[in-house]
């Protein structure tokens, strides 16, 4: 039986950002021009009456930037834990 080895990793640019880079690093993962994430991002924002920016926020939280090793909340919840 083979193993799956390979992981799902995402990190958000910082090269090709317009805000957090999130649309740019999905982009990059889904291998598709930043600017079609990004229209489709603005679209789904209108049509769900701005909750889409919650999503947008915690994907930006959780989505670590490139090079490094956590996410804003990761760091968050360590140095609440050490304090």
């Amino acid at each position: 039986m083979s193993e799956n080895t390979s992981t799902f990793s995402i990190r958000r640019d910082d090269d090709d950002k317009m805000f957090g880079g999130v649309c740019s690093s999905v982009s990059n993962r889904l291998g598709v021009d930043p600017n079609v994430t990004r229209i489709a991002a603005a679209t789904v924002t209108c049509l769900t009456g701005g909750t889409a920016v919650a999503a947008y926020a915690a994907a930006w939280m959780l989505i670590p930037r490139e090079g490094e090793e956590s996410s804003i909340a990761q760091k968050l919840i360590n140095n609440r834990r050490r304090g």
